[in-house]
């Protein structure tokens, strides 16, 4: 394990690996909270290299008068609902830098952007999806977990074949599962689309998407 500025770098022992999975945390979390789920959740897929990058947003935010630690955007209102409820500018800005590591990582890979999968949790999910359909490089994929797809994402057309996973717990009361659903809309019938949702679970993830999500990456890992 390698830490850079708060962010967490796994590469497998020999230094080989022929994915690579950044992951984003929600708002008011760390980088470091997502070792035991990559870890010890048993999501990854059995015998292919991957290498694991968990950033660490670098901006904090003051959220109804209250500290609220890393954020990569700003939240005004919960549960998130409409564009009223964020500010869509800062999300663009971390999206910038969130893509200057895709493109760093890119360039070890030869160029390999489809080798690279863009996840996340809540905010994060939020951002990953952002970024994997409006990127000007189309990556392999994109793992959303309990998140919105912004209004405002002017999708590219080539990124419309890139695999996406999106799980959503349907008691959600931060991203409510009808909202994110209805945003979907806008790409369920993409061919790379999976979604998942989870009868009595809330803004979390579930046991049984850590399943689902190891099913969903074995296929994209071939």
């Amino acid at each position: 394990m390698e830490k850079k500025d708060f962010n967490i770098y796994l590469t497998p022992k020999d230094g080989k690996y022929n994915y690579i999975i950044i992951f984003l945390h929600g708002l008011g979390d760390v980088a470091e909270s997502y070792l035991d789920f990559f870890i010890n959740a048993n999501v990854l897929p059995e015998n292919v290299p991957v290498k694991i990058i968990l950033l660490q947003s670098p901006y904090s935010k003051v959220i109804f008068d209250r500290p609220m630690g890393t954020s990569w955007f700003t939240i005004t209102e919960f549960p998130i609902a409409s564009k009223e409820c964020y500010n869509f500018s800062e999300a663009e800005k971390s999206a910038k830098k969130i893509e200057e590591v895709i493109n760093e990582e890119a360039k070890k890979m030869n160029g390999k952007y489809d080798h690279i999968y863009l996840g996340g949790f809540s905010q994060g999910a939020c951002l990953s999806l952002l970024v994997g359909l409006s990127f000007e490089h189309c990556i392999g994929g994109v793992i959303s977990l309990s998140g919105y797809l912004f209004p405002e994402i002017k999708i590219r057309e080539e990124n419309k074949k890139i695999n996406i996973f999106v799980g959503h717990g349907e008691n959600d009361d931060v991203i409510t599962f009808s909202t994110s659903k209805e945003e979907m809309k806008r790409i369920e019938n993409f061919e790379g689309f999976k979604s998942y949702s989870y009868p009595k679970k809330g803004h979390t993830i579930t046991e049984k998407e850590c399943k689902d999500l190891k099913l969903f990456l074995t296929e994209c890992f071939k």
